[in-house]
């Protein structure tokens, strides 16, 4: 996380800039590696900051279910402790923010789960989507915003509502970022079908398919939108 560069420069002058750097990155480090829940005030701030504007889609349909509670568990971590929105999407959409804003991570879930019956069907993206968009994207929640879509991209739709719709989004969120956990696979190539219609749209594509790999998510969320070579280094 901090700045490269040659050696060739005053060590000493340089040293107090490099160790306020340094001590920044183990502090977002840290950040990243602790449970939501474990947060001291201070750290909360940090995050709120992190994902100030920051909306969440989360694909529940049955091809995402390997994954489905440990995204919601990073839904409800966002929403609690920085006021993110949620929303879950299969068939249709669901907003989830109300629900997920509890401090108590089962009770949230539970909430959750009992707020649609909309798990482990079918994958509606563009219709979803285009719901999120006419409902509360226009009315200005995305304007201005951070959208991450977790999603596999397998739909149910075709490819063009697909690109029509991402394309609306794209028109009111500052940065779109897609994480796809099946993007790890060695043999991976999202050149068909959903996911290739809405990549065109999208400015940071990574996996999130573990732990660690939230980090990339995060690093996602923190960068600038007008980076020309990051969509095609996420790939």
């Amino acid at each position: 996380m901090a700045p490269g560069g040659d050696d060739s420069g005053d060590t000493d002058t340089d040293a107090p800039e490099r160790e306020t750097i340094l001590v920044t990155a183990a502090d977002e480090e840290r950040l990243h590696q602790m449970s939501f829940t474990e947060l001291a005030p201070d750290e909360v701030a940090q995050m709120r900051r992190l994902v100030r504007r920051l909306i969440l889609l989360c694909d529940v349909s049955g091809s995402m279910e390997p994954y489905t509670r440990v995204y919601l568990s990073l839904l409800q971590g966002a929403v609690a402790g920085a006021e993110a929105e949620a929303f879950i999407f299969s068939t249709g959409l669901t907003r989830l923010t109300r629900q997920l804003a509890v401090r108590d991570p089962d009770q949230a879930l539970a909430r959750a789960a009992a707020s649609t019956q909309d798990w482990a069907g079918g994958t509606r993206l563009a219709e979803s989507i285009r719901h999120f968009t006419d409902a509360w994207g226009r009315r200005g929640l995305a304007r201005g915003a951070v959208v991450v879509i977790i999603s596999d991209g397998w739909a149910l739709d075709d490819p063009e509502s697909v690109h029509a719709q991402m394309a609306r989004l794209r028109r009111l969120a500052y940065r779109i970022i897609w994480v796809n956990p099946r993007k790890v696979a060695l043999d991976y190539q999202p050149v068909v079908g959903g996911m290739a219609a809405a990549l065109p749209f999208v400015d940071a594509f990574v996996s999130g398919h573990s732990y660690a790999a939230l980090a990339e998510v995060a690093a996602a969320i923190r960068a600038d939108r007008s980076d020309p070579h990051e969509n095609t280094r996420a790939r």
